[in-house]
């Protein structure tokens, strides 16, 4: 580039080099200062004539001269703006500090040309200062007075640059400094552009500075600034902000007299406003009256009252509007889809809003990240984390670009399930995106682990985030002390809180009440009191926080107490807090005090939502105080607040439920002159009015009345009326039902398929109650103990079946049997039974044997087929359910066992407490009773009385067990090898994180070898279920007193602990050790014959056969040896099983391998030393033992007596195994054969007496299932 030739004058060159090219303008700048060398060939070769030569002066500290020579340049470049640009630049980069006067050339020349954004950047450095904090001599006011003595006062390019200034001062926020610039022109002589004050009133109102805005346009119109339809439409967003929606209506008659046509802008915005101050219904109509006056309303508008609707959840309103803009030619974009989207997100309508987001991508409306995150977000709030996960793959892979709200939302839903590893590796996904994570997205992890329990995880993610130097904010501390507290560990996290103070963050109430509630939810109640007694100044939150910790620990007496207590020193707590105090004492059944607390807050002035008018009514109804709860009724009427469907509902089945039908009748009359339209579940409680069900009212009024008004009744509707035919004796109409209800697409359930089959047994028809049964089987619809029963009563009533005198037996498992009678003086039977052995204290349909046979069966399925084709956890489900799960159901089940997987740091405490050289079986015991103190829920002696009477209690017992006992048993096992406990993994199965806790000494990446872990899964199905065995009767016993679960497993595990049970795997081991060879083998078998050596391992008190689990063991041991090596002792034990198997001693006594004898070599294979096998076969035999005695009591809670080694098998005989279904439909499909489901013509032992079944049911196999004739 040739430099400028005017440069060359100023510079002082001599006149033979005013026509000499320079390469660049680096080369001139080297003349500006020759301290710095050029790589310009002529400048190399002329240096030292010119260094010489007075006219540069510019290697002198002459810095008037220095300013005066570059203002001159700069004016010279004012027809060269790309030149002079860059020669201040880089007389800025060689360290030239420019002052007032060369600043002001240089906007003079930007002004010129119109050069605003780099105006704008020019003024943002001068404010806020360049980055190399090389800050101007000078004051911006210095600048200016620069710019007006060169003759700029009134100059458009004066102007330009006070519009710059005053902008880049909005753009950083400085809205004083802005205006004050803003109103100093006028005294210079001009007044800014009109859009400088809409920049300015904009951007303030962006900021919440509302009345500056109506402020400044005040002060325009005194300057004489004529506002433009922009300004006015500016003015109007700020009314509509401040809410004076009256004053924005002036607005447009101001408009209209100074002649300003509003435009589509203005329109939007007064609809917006409208909207946003849930004024949505007039901003439609207002709306709906511009478009009709040919207003310019435009698509905005449309999103805007759209939006307004969605947001006070007027969702089909919303959609009308959508529909409308359509037929008025308006077409919806992006953001109007969104809207709606958007709003069924919000109501969990997640089918209306894919069909939305479909229909917009089949219309080419490309689809983006907010609305997908939204969706998303909907996905996750349903309770569906798996399906959210699949629909973002799907997204990703459709080439839509997600943001980190969609991946946060994601990985939320990632932890929520307990997949911390795969959220990980998607956060590790989204960095390679060129997205780095923030503070949302290490919330989210740290309270993943903290919901997991991993504590200490969270704390090391939160040591990391703060080493990336992004710094904690009060909402990662809270989660923190959540977590902390929810963990039991209340000295955690007050030291949190110390560490948070001097962190220079002071914990605020949302902390003090996490950490309340959290010590409630870790059953630290009484820590939680001390942290609230603790507080100084303690507010309404708090107290609502103790009250919501309280009834999360269902301490419901103590909430109450604290509520009575505040509210009479005039204080209440949080409505919420209220609604849940009001709930549990509901469920409780206290409806006395839920009254109190409704009664206490209308006596504050405080209105009940109206669902806690229906929680206490509902409560009276359920129970039976119907006179109170019509009192009640009355008095919510006469508060003004009109029943509803529900609420008459409730009323008339309660009165149904205590036999006053002509009162029920009354109000379901009421309910309808008040306008309210029964619906079917309506009729269906005046259906199931006892004085109905027992023939004693019509039914037809209300059956033809239902027809009348069409409402189709559904499959509990249909039942009540067949199971009122079939109590009747009206056994066609009931059939006839039957098939109808089949005709319309419903489906019989258990309780439809009871009724009819009662129906069949109570005319004597068993041939058909059992065909029914068998049905039932074929479609994969459970029975329960009901069915049963009512089948079982119905069989032996059609049979006369009557139980003669037993014989007596000398020496013999047969014990004398009297004649059962059933006299109305009967008074039992009483059996001597030594051992137990024919006492079946219990029925379960769990586990079938067969020992003679050699057969067992979990739920009807051969244990060969569940332990070819299952897991553990997928046999506990069908064990503990009675299906085999879907896939969604096993992933929940095992996201409910890993969640449980976490121990107390107590009883890593207490097991560290032992002998190093105690034996594991020992240890285990001791921590199962201790695990009694840290889970009070769980113990009836204290807040635990409804463990054995609730489903929900004992689910979460039983998923709490099953995940603690293989960490507590690994840290059993760890001790004694004195290595400290290993943390449980969240990545892995469950046998695999039992090899992982075992083996990996702490080491995160170690991953266990599957084939060994797959062996040990199927040696856990294999000890899963057998009967009424020694270890679950003693469980049984110890449960039968009320005591803890914990301790009555640590009953069982004592029980397993014996060599003739759990420890009989152990003995086998050390026989074959003391056998040594093969050739030892025949002299041992003599020993044994001569009754001076015992031979563990075979034999079994059931199976007279081969026991079916030891064949599998055997190839176990194989599949082992492949992996680990051959252990010599196998060819002992084969040899050894030889020999017994061909000897007529063993095989008279039938004595054959049980599943002791191979079980050993697969657990030592897996680098289990022998003192610790019992301790293993505790791992998966304890958790279940405490499903096995927890069903029985909740079937049998008057059974609190003796439990023994077998029990009645009562369910199905044969199932067919399918493999894993996603349709979330039951696996089962069995097929019933007879009454107790064992083979045609087999024995049932129990109750002191040996039963042989004279009837076999027909069966439905390989046979659709086929309509009930009448």
């Amino acid at each position: 580039m040739l430099f400028h030739p005017s440069i060359r004058l100023c510079l002082g060159f001599p006149r033979k080099f005013l026509n000499i090219p320079f390469k660049s303008i680096s080369t001139a700048l080297a003349f500006f200062n020759p301290s710095q060398p050029s790589d310009d060939e002529l400048y190399t070769t002329s240096t030292s004539s010119l260094s010489t030569t007075p006219t540069f002066g510019f290697t002198h500290n002459n810095n008037n001269t220095k300013t005066s020579v570059v203002v001159q340049i700069l004016n010279s470049l004012t027809s060269e703006p790309k030149i002079a640009i860059s020669f201040f630049a880089q007389l800025k980069e060689h360290g030239y500090a420019h002052g007032a006067s060369t600043y002001a050339s240089f906007i003079r020349i930007l002004c010129y040309w119109g050069l605003d954004r780099k105006l704008d950047a020019l003024f943002s450095e001068l404010i806020v200062g360049p980055s190399n904090d090389q800050h101007p001599g000078f004051e911006i006011s210095d600048l200016f007075e620069t710019l007006a003595a060169e003759g700029l006062q009134a100059d458009e390019r004066l102007l330009r640059a006070y519009n710059a200034l005053v902008k880049s001062y909005v753009n950083i926020g400085m809205f004083d400094e802005a205006i004050d610039v803003l109103f100093q022109t006028k005294r210079r002589g001009f007044v800014p552009h009109i859009c400088t004050f809409n920049f300015l009133m904009n951007r303030l109102i962006e900021h919440g500075k509302t009345d500056m805005a109506v402020a400044i346009y005040k002060q325009l119109k005194r300057l004489g600034l004529s506002p433009n339809d922009y300004t006015y439409a500016i003015l109007i967003k700020a009314l509509c902000r401040k809410g004076d929606l009256e004053e924005a209506v002036h607005v447009f008659q101001e408009m209209e007299e100074a002649g300003v046509t509003p435009r589509d802008f203005a329109y939007t915005t007064y609809i917006e406003g409208l909207c946003t101050h849930q004024c949505s219904d007039l901003g439609y109509q207002v709306l709906q009256a511009w478009k009709g006056a040919d207003a310019p309303i435009n698509v905005f508008a449309y999103v805007a009252v759209i939006r307004g609707f969605c947001d006070e959840m007027k969702l089909d309103e919303a959609e009308r509007v959508f529909l409308d803009m359509q037929k008025q030619g308006v077409v919806p974009d992006a953001e109007c889809y969104g809207a709606l989207i958007h709003g069924y997100c919000k109501s969990c309508n997640l089918l209306k809003a894919l069909a939305l987001h479909n229909d917009m991508v089949s219309k080419g409306i490309k689809s983006n990240c907010v609305i997908v995150s939204w969706i998303l977000q909907c996905v996750c709030n349903m309770g569906m984390p798996s399906e959210a996960l699949s629909l973002f793959e799907e997204v990703k892979g459709s080439g839509i670009f997600l943001d980190k709200v969609s991946y946060n939302i994601v990985v939320d839903a990632l932890c929520k399930q307990g997949k911390m590893e795969e959220a990980m590796q998607l956060l590790e996904d989204m960095k390679g995106k060129h997205m780095d994570l923030d503070i949302v997205h290490y919330t989210t992890l740290i309270k993943g682990y903290c919901f997991l329990g991993k504590v200490v995880d969270a704390l090391n993610l939160f040591k990391e985030m703060k080493k990336k130097g992004i710094k904690p904010d009060i909402i990662v501390y809270n989660v923190l002390a959540a977590g902390f507290s929810r963990n039991g560990l209340a000295s955690k996290a007050l030291d949190l809180l110390e560490y948070m103070e001097a962190q220079g963050l002071k914990p605020n109430s949302v902390t003090n009440n996490m950490i309340i509630e959290g010590l409630c939810k870790g059953g630290k109640v009484e820590e939680s009191e001390e942290f609230l007694r603790s507080l100084e100044d303690k507010s309404v939150d708090n107290y609502s926080a103790m009250v919501n910790g309280y009834c999360e620990a269902n301490c419901t007496n103590k909430a109450y107490k604290l509520f009575v207590r505040l509210s009479k020193q005039g204080i209440l707590i949080k409505k919420s807090s209220c609604f849940k105090l009001l709930s549990n004492l509901c469920l409780e059944g206290v409806c006395d005090r839920a009254l109190v607390v409704l009664e206490t807050m209308l006596t504050l002035n405080v209105e009940p939502r109206k669902i806690m008018y229906s929680k206490v009514l509902a409560a009276l109804c359920r129970a039976g105080d119907m006179k109170k709860a019509q009192w009640f009724f009355d008095v919510v009427v006469a508060r003004g607040l009109s029943p509803d469907l529900i609420s008459y509902t409730m009323m008339i089945h309660g009165y149904c439920k205590i036999n006053c039908l002509q009162e029920a009748l009354d109000l379901f009359h009421d309910m309808k002159k008040r306008g309210i339209k029964p619906d079917c579940i309506s009729y269906t409680v005046l259906l199931d009015a006892r004085e109905i069900k027992e023939g004693k009212a019509d039914a037809s009024t209300v059956w033809t009345e239902m027809g009348d008004k069409d409402i189709r009744p559904d499959v509990i509707c249909y039942t009540v009326l067949i199971d009122r035919h079939c109590k009747t004796g009206n056994l066609r109409d009931a059939v006839a039902l039957f098939d109808e209800m089949i005709d319309r697409g419903l489906e019989p359930d258990t309780v439809t398929y009871t009724a009819l089959l009662s129906g069949y047994c109570n005319i004597g028809d068993v041939e058909r109650a059992v065909e029914l049964f068998n049905e039932m089987s074929s479609k994969g619809i459970l029975t329960d103990t009901r069915t049963i029963s009512i089948l079982q009563h119905g069989i032996m009533k059609a049979k006369k079946l009557h139980i003669k005198k037993g014989k007596r037996y000398k020496k013999s498992q047969e014990t004398a049997i009297l004649e059962i009678t059933t006299g109305k003086n009967d008074k039992g039977l009483k059996l001597y039974d030594p051992g137990y052995l024919n006492t079946a204290p219990d029925r379960s349909s769990i586990c079938y044997i067969d020992g003679d046979e050699g057969i067992l069966r979990y739920r009807g399925y051969p244990i060969e087929e569940m332990a070819e084709s299952s897991t553990f956890l997928e046999v506990a489900y069908l064990l503990m359910f009675g299906n085999l799960p879907s896939e969604n159901q096993l992933a929940d089940w095992e996201f409910a066992i890993a969640q449980h997987s976490a121990v107390p740091q107590g009883i890593l405490d207490v097991i560290h407490a032992m002998p190093h050289d105690a034996h594991p079986m020992g240890v285990l015991v001791s921590a199962m009773s201790a695990l009694s103190v840290f889970h009070p829920d769980a113990n009836p002696a204290l807040r635990g009385q409804d463990l054995y009477r609730s489903k929900q209690v004992r689910d979460k017992q039983i998923a709490r067990i099953l995940g603690k006992v293989p960490t507590i048993t690994a840290a059993a096992y760890l001790r004694l090898a004195g290595r400290p406990p290993v943390l449980p993994s969240s990545n892995l199965s469950y046998s695999e994180n039992f090899l992982y806790m075992l083996d990996s000494l702490s080491n995160r990446s170690y991953k266990p070898n599957p084939r060994l872990a797959r062996v040990l899964d199927i040696l856990s199905i294999l000890h899963a279920e057998h009967e009424m065995n020694c270890s679950t009767a003693a469980a049984r016993h110890l449960a039968s007193s009320g005591v803890d679960v914990y301790t009555a497993l640590a009953g069982a595990v004592g029980a397993l602990y014996g060599p003739l049970h759990g420890g009989a795997n152990e003995a086998v081991l050390k026989m074959l050790n003391e056998i040594g060879t093969v050739d030892n083998i025949p002299e041992f078998i003599e020993g044994v014959k001569n009754r001076k050596r015992k031979m563990s391992g075979f034999g079994h008190r059931v199976y007279k056969n081969y026991d079916p689990r030891a064949k599998v063991i055997r190839k176990l041991a194989e599949e082992v040896f492949s992996i680990v090596g051959r252990d010599p002792l196998i060819e002992v034990a084969v040899a050894l099983e030889k020999a017994a198997l061909s000897d007529e001693y063993f095989v008279k006594r039938k004595l054959y391998p049980n599943v002791d004898f191979y079980s050993g070599f697969n657990i030592q294979g897996n680098g289990i030393s022998n003192g610790v096998l019992p301790c293993f076969i505790c791992n998966p035999m304890n958790g279940w033992h405490s499903i096995r005695f927890l069903d029985i009591l909740s079937l049998f809670p008057h059974l609190t007596d003796l439990g023994d080694n077998s029990g009645l098998y009562w369910g199905m005989a044969a199932a067919l195994y399918v493999t894993q279904r996603t349709d979330g439909n039951p696996r089962q499909t069995g097929l019933v054969r007879c009454l107790f489901q064992m083979p045609p013509g087999g024995s049932c032992r129990g109750l002191g007496f040996r039963l042989n079944l004279g009837f076999i049911s027909r069966t439905t196999k390989n046979k659709s299932p086929k309509k009930l004739q009448g």
